[in-house]
């Protein structure tokens, strides 16, 4: 077989990996704007714009009774105070069930505060604020809404922010049946949005646009009284899905650092207070907002937060938590994160005043007993088919197929970053969070093998040398890294060597077909740059910026060595 030839099915292979990507002219409707709103790029890209007369927005053309929504959003840069950006899923009528992000913009320099709420019967009261950990305007970012009937879990990067337990046996109220539609827009809210209305829209920077890409729907399409999800078709993991000891880790740490509103603790314990000193919102230099009873906006110190509670997880924990410890503080008489939202156009909203929370208070005699939560490492569930944002809780009880089927896809999701390397891309870190070993190992035997059948003389010898090449050189990678101030683990660098060994395991099959030095020699500078450049984007996540060449050195030394067996072996 020809090299070319080689290259040729190498190319097909990578291409194979490519998922498919949404079509916005066939999965939504550009609701209002008279324009504004734009689908772009063949049906790849959707832009909404506000300026002075209006904003914009558009809608699903379906509607889902449970589902996972995935959508990607790059926010409005510079000034974008008084404006609000929304990906949300809502119900038609006046007792509407709605799930909220919705992102508040601020002046240049200040961080967005994202606002999540729930609301079922049209009864909300439900807000957390949260800063994020990036810059959400430089570039596009994936916010998920998973909604199944025991939870809805809210994501960021795939990094859990926020769970809302389906806790109807305490009296909450929860969305399950009602279709609701997904809804985006962009639109002027300078009365409440940036400090509670006292920065005002800028209009000298309009027009305001924030674009949106990537949408990926796997829901229960609901139709004339009709799902496409029945109790005889098996549906989707998301169905039964809730969080695994790694993701409620997450959820802790967001929480913890991030979260700037609870509403459950400023309604049932406006005394309870923790000093949470290590909040830092993405560095911004700028304090928090401070939402509370008396005085709805207020510049605080870091010494001076929201009180959190420090297990928080979900919900509905939180507060069983609370009650745990003696705290028998009533609901008190507060002020609503924000003030109600002005009429989204086209969205049916009712005109009533803003309700009270709807969790009734305690009766003084009454004993909660809480939900039970998990122990760390297993699923909790009777099917083990918890899946989702972390590591798999328990591959010993579910079916054979289905953690195939996981692995396989998080093997081609790294590898994907491999075959099309992105320095850029959003989230560099997630692959190393997300590490496995299975795609490694079968690189690693792959050019072991390929390195012996090649081999002579020796084959075993070549086979074993291979192997200790790739283990010596995760143990100086992790402690390179370590030293250089980093953060990563062992098996995070084996996994990291091995998938980006794939371009030099091509390399190998070609210089095994093919006997001539300088061919070899060519195909490995290739190959070798290709690996490097791989592991570039891995790396900026690991160690400070300033560092990351330091901290790739020993990858290139490494890949340098295999390259010089795929030469030298003949």
């Amino acid at each position: 077989m020809s090299p070319f030839k080689i290259f040729l099915f190498s190319a097909l292979l990578a291409a194979a990996f490519l998922a498919s990507t949404a079509d916005f002219n066939s999965d939504v409707n550009v609701a209002w704007g008279n324009g504004r709103g734009k689908i772009l790029n063949n049906g790849q890209l959707l832009t909404l714009t506000l300026d002075k007369s209006s904003g914009s927005g558009f809608q699903s053309k379906t509607e889902y009774l449970f589902g996972k929504i995935d959508m990607q959003i790059k926010l409005v840069p510079g000034n974008s105070a008084g404006t609000v950006t929304t990906f949300y899923l809502k119900s038609e009528g006046s007792t509407w069930d709605e799930i909220d992000f919705e992102f508040l913009g601020n002046m240049t320099g200040d961080p967005y505060t994202l606002h999540t709420n729930v609301y079922t019967q049209g009864k909300g009261d439900k807000e957390q604020q949260f800063h994020l950990w990036f810059d959400p305007t430089a570039n596009f970012h994936t916010y998920s809404i998973l909604w199944n009937p025991q939870r809805i879990i809210l994501t960021v990067d795939d990094t859990p922010i926020r769970e809302f337990k389906n806790s109807e046996s305490l009296g909450v109220l929860f969305p399950k049946s009602k279709p609701m539609r997904m809804y985006a827009s962009l639109w002027n809210a300078d009365d409440w949005a940036t400090r509670g209305g006292l920065v005002k829209t800028d209009w000298s920077k309009a027009p305001f646009t924030a674009s949106y890409r990537n949408i990926k729907v796997d829901g229960c399409a609901h139709s004339n009284g009709r799902s496409s999800c029945t109790s005889t078709k098996p549906t989707s993991n998301w169905y039964t899905q809730e969080m695994d000891s790694t993701s409620q880790a997450r959820l802790r740490w967001v929480q913890k650092n991030y979260m700037i509103y609870n509403y459950y603790l400023i309604n049932f314990f406006p005394g309870k207070s923790t000093n949470k000193s290590s909040i830092n919102p993405c560095n911004f230099h700028s304090p928090p907002v401070k939402l509370t009873v008396g005085n709805p906006i207020e510049r605080m110190s870091h010494n001076d937060t929201v009180p959190l509670y420090q297990s928080s997880q979900s919900d509905i924990d939180e507060i069983e938590n609370m009650m745990s410890e003696g705290f028998q503080s009533g609901p008190g008489s507060v002020l609503p994160a924000r003030p109600p939202s002005p009429i989204r156009p086209s969205i049916p909203v009712t005109s009533s005043p803003l309700v009270q929370s709807n969790l009734p208070p305690l009766p003084p005699a009454q004993k909660v007993t809480p939900v039970p939560v998990p122990p760390s490492g297993s699923s909790g569930s009777e099917g083990g088919k918890a899946i989702g944002f972390g590591s798999p809780p328990n591959t010993l009880t579910e079916p054979v197929w289905d953690t195939v089927k996981r692995d396989l896809a998080r093997i081609v999701s790294n590898l994907k970053l491999v075959v099309f390397p992105n320095p850029n891309r959003e989230d560099p870190g997630k692959a190393l969070r997300d590490w496995d070993l299975w795609g490694p190992f079968f690189f690693i035997v792959f050019l072991g093998l390929t390195l012996s059948w090649s081999a002579s003389v020796k084959k075993s010898e070549v086979f074993a040398v291979a192997f200790a090449l790739l283990a010596a050189g995760a143990v100086i990678l992790t402690l390179n890294v370590l030293l250089l101030g980093g953060h990563i683990i062992f098996f995070q660098s084996l996994s990291l060597l091995g998938y980006c060994l794939f371009p030099l395991d091509v390399g190998a099959v070609i210089c095994m077909l093919k006997d001539n030095v300088i061919l070899k020699m060519i195909v490995v500078c290739v190959t070798l740059a290709w690996s490097s450049w791989a592991a570039y984007p891995f790396m900026s996540a690991a160690v400070n910026p300033r560092r990351k060449a330091l901290a790739l050195y020993p990858v290139f030394l490494m890949y340098v060595s295999v390259g010089f067996l795929i030469i030298a072996i003949d």
